[in-house]
């Protein structure tokens, strides 16, 4: 799992200084990768790293969401049981 998180955090990173957006395509990939690590059965460590992840890929497209994603993302961030991941993130 260790692995994993640090890939998700040089991803961020990445995604955060990138001046290439991302298509609803590539968004959903990565949600469909990473959106077990939202779970609250999982480190709130890796939730919040996930969560911050999320965002970061929501910021980096320049096309409207498709109606999946916003459905996906709405549905993460309602739920989340952990409201201070949520409010950093977002």
């Amino acid at each position: 799992m260790t692995g994993r998180l640090s890939a998700i955090s040089q991803l961020h990173t990445v995604l955060k200084t990138s001046e290439s957006p991302l298509s609803n395509s590539v968004i959903e990939q990565l949600w469909l990768a990473t959106r077990d690590l939202l779970q609250s059965d999982q480190p709130a460590e890796s939730q919040y790293i996930a969560l911050g992840f999320t965002c970061a890929m929501l910021r980096a497209t320049r096309e409207p969401l498709s109606d999946s994603i916003r459905t996906m993302v709405f549905g993460v961030v309602s739920s989340h049981e952990t409201a201070e991941h949520v409010g950093d993130n977002i």
